[in-house]
């Protein structure tokens, strides 16, 4: 299975992946637990770093920055799909409808969004962590998690992504206990198992 986790920065994402990659181990399920964008991947991945912690050196526009979120999930896709194919189940902090939430809030298209990533997998089951975000996590160097009006439109986004038709995102709320949150996730990922 390819399980996607959405929402926005410090709303939780990274406890609820690791917690469910080791409830999964527990289980004897083979899986594995990946951050989008992969930064470690060249070169899209040093751009992007560059872009939201070093001051954006090479100048990229809002519109340019997705593109690169988009190389950079492309270059990673192979990858993605030989650890499936192997039967790992992967469990995603963030993807595409990340950047769609992220390019709307930047006035970017959403069907230039879609379109850009149309090529890419789609994840078998999502979640959409939405609420308050804890602000103790905020790093001091990341131009977006310091723009709270940023934030707020790209979670409008989320919710009104997570309320469309054609994307099945369970949506989960973020501010009850890392453990009711688990469970909740848990829970109905069992059922696809």
């Amino acid at each position: 299975m390819f399980i996607v986790l959405y929402g926005v920065n410090n709303i939780g994402k990274t406890t609820q992946a690791e917690l469910l990659s080791k409830k999964l181990s527990g289980d004897g399920i083979k899986n594995e637990y990946i951050k989008y964008p992969i930064y470690d991947l060249g070169p899209s991945g040093k751009i992007l770093n560059n872009y939201l912690r070093q001051g954006n050196k090479y100048k990229l526009s809002a519109r340019e920055n997705q593109l690169i979120h988009t190389i950079n999930k492309t270059q990673f896709q192979p990858i993605l799909k030989q650890k499936l194919k192997s039967g790992t189940t992967i469990i995603a902090e963030d993807y595409i409808g990340t950047s769609i939430a992220w390019g709307i809030s930047s006035l970017i298209s959403q069907e230039f969004l879609e379109d850009t990533n149309s090529h890419l997998i789609k994840e078998d089951l999502a979640f959409l962590l939405s609420g308050d975000r804890f602000k103790k996590a905020i790093e001091k160097n990341n131009k977006h998690e310091n723009n709270q009006k940023l934030i707020e439109r790209v979670q409008n986004n989320f919710l009104n992504l997570a309320n469309h038709g054609k994307n099945n995102w369970k949506i989960i709320d973020a501010n009850k206990s890392i453990q009711e949150i688990h469970a909740k996730i848990y829970k109905k990922i069992k059922k696809y198992l």
